[in-house]
């Protein structure tokens, strides 16, 4: 390999890690926000660009590469930047935010198969030949074991048979990494979740214990916990009762439950 272009290059940090493994033919693409005095690689060797528009250069490089920048894209722009992406090289390095990874202005999260499918449409095949070398080594970055995909023109293929396209075995395509999933959990805030249901649903048992006959019921509602809300889950599944009285739960209670039921994360 002679020459690689990295399209999102930020300072460059990349490309000089290419330059050091003997690679001196390196570009880089990014926006004016980037500032030209933190750059690890000649200023001639970059240029900016506004990446949520098309772009193009007057020649092609051995490898281009895009690690966790299509995310920040509209996603009306996404079929168009791997087309971009796809004009500079025959073989693209890609990486790109999963749903719920979480980050800064991500504005277009999608799993590995939708890239996948946008690149297939340029006639690039995806090679998952990368991330079974990577998944457990902790020296990089989660989101790079996720996510890094390599995607070859069909015809360069013929010439590079060492990158066979995934054909069953090996990792799913769209996949998520225990440590990203770890990471996820812990930020979830489990007990004050179970502790909200609780509150909801003594609101509930109380309803119910109220349409009883005096004196049919031994317990204190104030003795519900988070233990009996789970058997109490179990035993009313699918209640309409619970539903409706939930539903008319105050603010304080109902929607803060409702928030819970798809955590947020963060990447």
């Amino acid at each position: 390999m002679g020459s690689v272009c990295d399209v999102g290059c930020g300072v460059g940090t990349w490309l000089r890690a290419f330059r050091e493994a003997g690679v001196q033919d390196v570009f880089g693409i990014d926006g004016n926000y980037v500032d030209k005095g933190l750059l690890e690689i000649p200023k001639t060797a970059f240029q900016e660009a506004d990446l949520r528009q098309p772009f193009c250069l007057d020649r092609t490089f051995d490898l281009a590469m895009s690690l966790e920048v299509a995310e920040h894209l509209p996603e009306d722009r996404a079929v168009g930047f791997v087309g971009d992406l796809t004009r500079l090289a025959p073989v693209v390095l890609f990486s790109a935010a999963i749903p719920r990874q979480g980050g800064t202005d991500h504005i277009n999260e999608q799993w590995q198969s939708y890239w996948a499918a946008i690149f297939e449409k340029h006639n690039f095949v995806t090679c998952d030949v990368l991330r079974p070398l990577i998944w457990n080594n902790p020296n990089i970055a989660r989101w790079y074991r996720q996510n890094m995909l390599l995607f070859c023109r069909r015809d360069f293929l013929e010439k590079a048979p060492r990158l066979t396209p995934r054909q069953g075995g090996g990792l799913p395509l769209s996949v998520v990494h225990p440590q990203q999933y770890a990471e996820i959990w812990d930020e979830v805030n489990v007990p004050r979740s179970w502790q909200l249901l609780s509150m909801a649903l003594q609101r509930v048992l109380q309803r119910r214990v109220e349409r009883l006959p005096f004196g049919a019921w031994r317990f204190r509602v104030g003795d519900f916990n988070a233990k009996d809300a789970r058997g109490f889950i179990n035993a009313t599944r699918g209640e309409p009762l619970l539903t409706q009285d939930l539903s008319s739960m105050p603010d304080s209670a109902g929607p803060d439950i409702a928030d819970r039921r798809t955590p947020d994360a963060r990447g």
